[in-house]
């Protein structure tokens, strides 16, 4: 008898539910210093996660919408609402197509090798995050080149968290816990 996941479906109302097409494959937001934050559907695919680029993460104009008050709220709605049926439509497309076909396709496109990866670890929302955040995950490589991530959605943060410590293993450290009352991830209580 295997091992099951401790971190396979906390929240009953993710149960069941597929993302798109590939049941295995989710999103991130690459946290970037000097640039746009990315949006990639990362696929584990055997000893590889394929990072495929899908766009810019929302949260680049919340500051210039707020100026517009109510107006810029609206808009701001809106347009991330549009964003996020658009980033759902290319996910299905995308995932009828094999990832590596899809590494070709933008130039922000990559794969990172499981043997790349010397340790990562998935957080809790940081308090500088926001609203449109509900997790972190940041890599550090071998060569120690850190990478971050975020996760915009508790469904997106669930598939990772589903998949992530079967493939990385002892190389991820999971420091959330599901939290039933406010129904979103939380900073893992010390032992």
């Amino acid at each position: 008898m295997g091992t099951q996941n401790p971190f396979a479906s906390p929240n009953p109302v993710l149960e069941g539910k597929s993302l798109a097409l590939n049941p295995r494959a989710f999103n991130i937001s690459q946290i970037l210093t000097w640039s746009a934050n990315r949006s990639y559907r990362v696929y584990p695919v055997g000893e590889s996660l394929y990072f495929t680029y899908l766009g810019k993460a929302t949260g680049a104009g919340d500051a210039v919408a707020i100026q517009f008050g109510l107006a810029g709220m609206l808009f701001l709605w809106l347009s991330r609402r549009s964003a996020t049926k658009k980033e759902a439509e290319k996910s299905v497309e995308r995932d009828q197509l094999s990832p590596e076909d899809l590494l070709t396709e933008h130039k922000h496109n990559f794969k990172l090798d499981l043997v790349d990866i010397q340790e990562a670890a998935i957080e809790a929302r940081a308090w500088t995050g926001g609203a449109y955040q509900q997790g972190r995950c940041n890599v550090t490589l071998k060569d120690n080149k850190k990478l971050a991530f975020e996760f915009a959605t508790v469904e997106q943060m669930q598939k990772a968290l589903e998949q992530l410590p079967t493939i990385l293993g002892d190389r991820l450290q999971v420091r959330v816990e599901w939290d039933f009352k406010k129904k979103r991830y939380k900073k893992l209580k010390a032992a």
